[in-house]
């Protein structure tokens, strides 16, 4: 064979080595990927009392399953998130979720998955995908736990020789309080806290400057908060300056 054949065909050896070496590397690659894709990949189940509020029916299928479930302790969420407070959310279904038993104001076992994406810490799809019915005299407890935490003067302590005497401060406006219905913000006010079990107040005294965390129950059936507590209380400096001063609306509605 002439030498310039036999170099023309080294080179077209060489380069289909080159090729299958580079596919080959291509394939490691996507597989890589793959892998590591599936590897921060995770589906979470959660299981929850809960009661229908809205179905998808014959005159409206389009209709969305919505859910008022009772607190969920064990959910993980992104940003660290741990537990889930009661709430009403529509749910997507799995396709092989049947849902003509049921009907609305159903009280049932709700069982849900969630696609949680761990490298990018973030919650990326949810579904139903299991529905059983309980009881119908089964009761549910929709508490919402809200926390607030704001700046305060004390200005009483329980007296043990006074049982009427109660722990009460006087605090700034809370502007993100969540009240009834769309109402929101708690005006600055005198207001005695009942205390969370284990609280010591024994280093208090009237007057002093504190930071004061208190957590509301909130009943989102009856759409009303039904209890509170503080929980927690921090010093803060002598001098600190508190803003007392009602809001104009809540001043202007008080004196009418």
């Amino acid at each position: 064979m002439p030498r310039n054949l036999l170099t023309q065909a080294a080179r077209l050896v060489v380069c289909l080595l080159v090729s299958c070496c580079a596919l080959a590397a291509c394939n490691r690659a996507d597989d890589a990927d793959s892998q590591s894709s599936a590897a921060s990949f995770d589906v979470h189940q959660y299981v929850v009392r809960a009661e229908i509020i809205t179905l998808p029916t014959e005159t409206d299928p389009d209709a969305e399953l919505k859910i008022r479930h009772e607190m969920i302790p064990d959910f993980h969420g992104q940003d660290g998130q741990h537990g889930m407070k009661a709430m009403t959310m529509p749910f997507p279904t799995a396709d092989e979720l049947d849902l003509s038993p049921f009907s609305v104001g159903d009280k049932v076992s709700l069982t849900f998955t969630v696609d949680y994406d761990r490298q990018e810490d973030k919650l990326l799809a949810y579904r139903a995908t299991k529905l059983e019915p309980l009881p119908a005299d089964t009761t549910l407890v929709f508490l919402r736990v809200d926390a607030y935490t704001v700046r305060a003067r004390v200005t009483s302590l329980p007296d043990p020789a006074n049982p009427l005497s109660e722990f009460a401060v006087h605090h700034e406006r809370i502007d993100e309080f969540k009240a009834s219905g769309d109402e929101t913000g708690m005006n600055a006010m005198v207001m005695p806290f009942p205390l969370a079990e284990g609280l010591s107040l024994s280093r208090l005294k009237p007057g002093d400057i504190i930071e004061l965390t208190f957590t509301v129950d909130f009943n989102i059936k009856q759409d009303k908060p039904v209890a509170y507590r503080a929980t927690r209380w921090s010093p803060l400096p002598t001098d600190t300056h508190l803003n007392l001063t009602p809001s104009s609306a809540a001043a202007a509605v008080a004196h009418e």
